[in-house]
């Protein structure tokens, strides 16, 4: 993939410099949502909050709780592992012998000019390139250990939902806050999508 060559972005990406000109109404009289969005301005233009600095996995099961269940998928198997939870996510996270194995993986691609130049820009400073050593092997697939992805945490009724609004436009569009029945949303029913704040966690080697 990375030696292949991709359509010019601007004909499959509308991309937005002010994200004060994003609302309801100039997507009811513009072409809606027909292509992705790429909002270069910063968030807060769009009337987006998130949490300040950095999140971990670890701060995440402070805010939900360790105990909190979640939907775990290998993604060898592509089957979904139960009983997990966040404090097991965050052991699986935290575990070295993973570490160990990401920091292999981003060595590996680096040493291919494509992806440093597509990542230099972004990611990397090429004055801290001194600690990659260009003689390790590539990685094979007996050093892989499990990988695991958590894709579908909804946590609107948890209390991470105090730390992140989504965009005012996506609020005002939203059907489940203003179409659902609000006596069929109360916290202790199920009867409602939901399908509003996800949080995903994907480790290296997930793709």
């Amino acid at each position: 993939m990375l030696s292949r060559t991709f359509d010019d972005p601007t004909n499959v990406v509308q991309v937005i410099a002010d994200g004060r000109t994003l609302s309801a109404e100039s997507l009811r009289h513009g072409d809606g949502l027909s292509t992705p969005l790429h909002i270069t301005d910063h968030f807060s233009s769009l009337g987006m909050e998130i949490s300040d600095g950095a999140l971990t996995i670890r701060d995440l099961a402070v805010i939900i709780g360790s105990a909190y269940p979640i939907s775990v998928m290998d993604c060898s198997t592509q089957e979904e592992l139960p009983g997990w939870t966040m404090a097991d996510l965050v052991e699986y996270f935290e575990n070295p012998e993973r570490i160990r194995y990401s920091q292999r993986l981003e060595k590996s691609m680096r040493k291919y000019s494509n992806f440093k130049n597509i990542t230099s820009s972004s990611c990397h400073d090429e004055n801290n390139n001194s600690d990659i050593d260009e003689d390790d092997e590539d990685i094979s697939d007996t050093d892989l250990p499990r990988v695991l992805n958590q894709i579908s945490l909804e946590f609107s009724n948890t209390p991470m939902i105090q730390h992140v609004l989504s965009p005012k436009f996506v609020r005002d569009i939203d059907l489940i806050d203003n179409a659902w029945p609000k006596h069929r949303k109360r916290k202790d029913e199920n009867d409602y999508p939901r399908v509003q704040y996800y949080c995903l966690t994907s480790t290296a080697g997930c793709y």
